[in-house]
C-alpha cells in the first residue's frame, strides 16, 4: 500500500523545488537563492527514504519541480517587468520597463515564500519499518484464515497444523532482504568513486550555467523578439521538468552509467552545434528545437548524480555525502571569472 505521508512528501519536496524554480529568471542574479537551493539535497534524502525502491524515479518527481519553474514564472515575470514587448536598445531596455523591476521581485518573491511553506508543511520523516511488518502481519493472518475454513470440513486435520504448513510453505516463497551497504562520510572521501563524480559535477554545472547564462542572450543577438524568447524559455522549462521523471526511470532501471554516458554524449552534439542552428530561415525554430533538446538532456544532470551517489555510497549519509559532491558547483565560478579576465578565452567559449 503506498504511504499517505509519503506521497503527500513527495508533494511537498515538489512545491519546494518548484520555488527554485525562481532561479531560472530574475532569481540567478541573486545569491540568496543559492541558500534555498542547497537545501534540495536534504529533502531529496527525506523523500527518497519512502520509496526505497524507486528511489531515483522520486528524485526525479521531486527535481522536475524545479525544472518547471520557468514556466511558472516567466509569464509573471514577462507580464508584469515587459508587458508590451519592449526590445532593448544598444543593449538596455528602456527605463519603464527596468522601474517595473523592484515589483516584480516583491510579486515573485511572494509566490516563492508561498510555495516553500506549503511543501515544508507537508514534508515528513519516514518512519520505521514498524508499518510495513505490521501490514504484513495482517496480509499473512488474512491469508491464513482460508486454510482453516477449508480445513474445517476435515475432521483429521486441526487448524495448528494448518497454520504450521502454510507459514512453512510460505516462509519458502519469502526472499531473504539484500542488505544495502552505507558509507560514512569519512570512508566516502577516501574511495576514489567519490572524486570521479566531484569532477563530473564540476565539469557539468560549468555547462549548465552556461546555458542557462547565454542561451536567450544568444537569441536576442540574431534577432529574436522577446515574446518568442519567453516562449522558448516556457517550452524549454517542460522538457526539464519532464526529462527529469524520465531520466529516474531510466536510471532506475538501468543503473547510472550507460544512462551518464548517453546523456554526457547528447549533450556534446547538441552544444558542437548550437553555435550554428539560428542561422537560415530555418534559425529560430531549429533555436528552439535545440534549446528544448538542451534542456531535456540537463535534467540528467541533476537526476543521474544523486542516483549514482545513493547507488555507491548508500542511503544513511546521502545528504551530506552528494552535498559534498554538489559543492563542486562553487568551483565553477573561479573557472569563470578567469575566463572573464582573459576576453578572449571567455568569447571564444560563447561563441
Amino acid at each position: 500500500m503506498i504511504p499517505i505521508w509519503g506521497v503527500l512528501s513527495v508533494i511537498g519536496g515538489f512545491l519546494y523545488h518548484l520555488s527554485l524554480g525562481y532561479y531560472y529568471t530574475v532569481g540567478k542574479n541573486c545569491w540568496k537563492t543559492f541558500c534555498g537551493y542547497s537545501a534540495n539535497n536534504v529533502l531529496t534524502h527525506f523523500d527518497a527514504n519512502w520509496f526505497p525502491g524507486k528511489r531515483n524515479t522520486v528524485v526525479g518527481i521531486i527535481a522536475s519541480g524545479l525544472g518547471l519553474g520557468a514556466l511558472v514564472f516567466t509569464p509573471i515575470q514577462t507580464k508584469v517587468i515587459n508587458p508590451n514587448d519592449l526590445q532593448p536598445v544598444a543593449g538596455k531596455y528602456p527605463d519603464e520597463v527596468q522601474e517595473r523591476i523592484p515589483n516584480a521581485f516583491l510579486i515573485l518573491g511572494g509566490i516563492t515564500a508561498a510555495f516553500q511553506v506549503i511543501g515544508l508543511i507537508l514534508l515528513r520523516t519516514c518512519p520505521d519499518n514498524e508499518n510495513k511488518e505490521d501490514g504484513e502481519s495482517s496480509s499473512s493472518s488474512s491469508e491464513l484464515e482460508k486454510p482453516e475454513e477449508d480445513n474445517s470440513v476435515d475432521n483429521n486435520s486441526t487448524p495448528t497444523n494448518s497454520f504450521i504448513l502454510f507459514r512453512e510453505q510460505n516462509e519458502e516463497v519469502v526472499l531473504p532482504k539484500l542488505e544495502v551497504t552505507s558509507y560514512s562520510v569519512k570512508d566516502a572521501l577516501k574511495c576514489i568513486d567519490f572524486y570521479i563524480l566531484f569532477t563530473v559535477s564540476f565539469c557539468d554545472i560549468v555547462a549548465v550555467v552556461l546555458l542557462t547564462s547565454t542561451y536567450k542572450l544568444y537569441g536576442l543577438e540574431n534577432q529574436l523578439k522577446d515574446s518568442f524568447l519567453s516562449g522558448v524559455v516556457i517550452g524549454s522549462s517542460v522538457f526539464n521538468c519532464f526529462g527529469r521523471v524520465m531520466w529516474g526511470l531510466i536510471v532506475d532501471r538501468f543503473s547510472y552509467k550507460c544512462p551518464m554516458l548517453t546523456f554526457l554524449f547528447i549533450w556534446i552534439v547538441l552544444f558542437s552545434s548550437f553555435p550554428f542552428v539560428a542561422a537560415g530561415a530555418a534559425g529560430m525554430y531549429l533555436f528552439a528545437i535545440w534549446v528544448f533538446l538542451l534542456f531535456f538532456t540537463l535534467a540528467g544532470n541533476f537526476v543521474i548524480l544523486p542516483g549514482a551517489t545513493g547507488t555507491l555510497f548508500g542511503p544513511d549519509n546521502f545528504a551530506t555525502i552528494y552535498g559534498l559532491v554538489y559543492a563542486a558547483a562553487v568551483r565553477h565560478r573561479f573557472v569563470f571569472a578567469f575566463l572573464h579576465l582573459s576576453s578572449n578565452i571567455f568569447n571564444l567559449v560563447i561563441l
